[in-house]
């Protein structure tokens, strides 16, 4: 079974993290945040700030010229 689970939103900058065997509301995350793993109780965390610097590209949308 899955014990956590993340749904990320790219284009808002946010992360909602699910533990499945607490309280089944998610803890949400702003990208400026380094996010715990629950499953390793929070011995690592994911950077979420670096890895969006790597896509930002995806979603940064170019600015028309007028």
């Amino acid at each position: 079974g899955v014990r956590e689970y993340w749904i990320i939103w790219p284009d808002t900058q946010k992360a909602a993290v699910y533990m499945l065997d607490g309280d089944m509301c998610p803890t949400i995350y702003g990208f400026d945040s380094c996010i715990p793993v629950g499953i390793w109780n929070g011995r690592h965390s994911v950077n979420m700030a670096a890895i969006y610097e790597h896509i930002r590209f995806i979603y940064d949308v170019p600015e028309e010229d007028e």
